[in-house]
């Protein structure tokens, strides 16, 4: 019964304007024709086969390096710990925004409490934007992030899109996760996200199932009142489908309110099959707090 009511559903997300985002629904039913296409080519057989005693070095090397990779993430993701916040990004005149302040003192903590400029071991974030897609949609998208503390942050995504050129309705997509801290600093920080997707709205069957993402964020506050960031994210459905979703992103700061623009990247696929892309722009306002 399942099987025949996914089938009805994307029949009618095919063949009606009104139900369906059609650029977007075709590219990702386009992707999955492509895959089957290459699903049934005959697989060629691999005639090279390694010795027993080569592949086991291979894989001892392999094993050192990634426990080396391993161990190196660890201490310096261990620094995290020590990481403090001002209250927002370039909040006094001497500041930037992250702190690590009498690092190797044993009063620490007690330091930070009777500072002249509070530091803060959490943060938040709030932000909306106008997000413009040629030859998708226009349309709005909202972000919350934080760290609860140094080494852990939680996030939430919300991106909605009409299609203003067909008239083919709306499709939306739902994000909430983890932040991960590899490193920070004002120079330069690298944050990693694990989390849960979904679309829903006038979007094809394929992608109303929940998704797995990971993703990333590199952010750097260079100079007064100067901010950077790339914000990317892959969502991985089934049949190998997949979202690919990137924001380049430059901004400046007044107090605590941080304007931003720049180019935003929209990609689905799968792995065997071409890609469909979107270019376009996002602008908008964040709020520290």
């Amino acid at each position: 019964m399942k099987k025949i009511l996914a089938v009805i559903l994307a029949f009618i997300c095919i063949t009606s304007p009104f139900f369906s985002y059609g650029a977007f629904d075709s590219a990702v039913e386009k992707s999955q024709n492509e895959k089957s296409k290459q699903d049934e080519k005959p697989k060629e057989s691999n005639s090279k086969k390694e010795s027993s005693s080569s592949a086991s070095s291979a894989d001892s090397a392999e094993a050192s390096l990634v426990e080396f990779f391993f161990e190196l993430f660890a201490y310096v993701w261990l620094i995290n710990f020590y990481a403090r916040y001002y209250p927002y990004p370039y909040s006094y005149d001497d500041t930037k925004y992250l702190s690590y302040k009498d690092l190797m003192s044993d009063d620490f903590e007690s330091d930070l409490q009777t500072a002249t400029t509070p530091l803060r071991f959490y943060r938040f974030s709030l932000d909306t934007s106008f997000v413009w897609l040629k030859e998708l949609g226009i349309g709005n998208e909202s972000n919350f992030d934080c760290m609860i503390f140094p080494v852990i942050g939680l996030y939430a995504k919300n991106l909605i899109l009409f299609d203003h050129i067909h008239g083919e309705g709306n499709m939306g997509n739902i994000q909430a996760g983890i932040n991960f801290p590899v490193f920070q600093t004002n120079p330069l920080s690298l944050y990693l996200k694990f989390g849960w997707s979904r679309w829903y709205n006038d979007i094809t069957p394929l992608l109303r199932d929940n998704a797995f993402v990971f993703g990333g964020e590199v952010k750097s506050f260079p100079f007064k009142p100067v901010t950077l960031r790339w914000k990317f994210d892959w969502q991985f459905y089934d049949n190998d489908l997949y979202v690919f979703d990137s924001d380049l992103l430059a901004g400046v700061m007044l107090d605590r309110y941080e304007i931003f623009a720049g180019w935003k990247y929209l990609e689905t696929g799968t792995q065997k099959s071409d890609s469909t892309e979107w270019n376009g722009l996002n602008c908008g306002i964040r709020i520290h707090f």
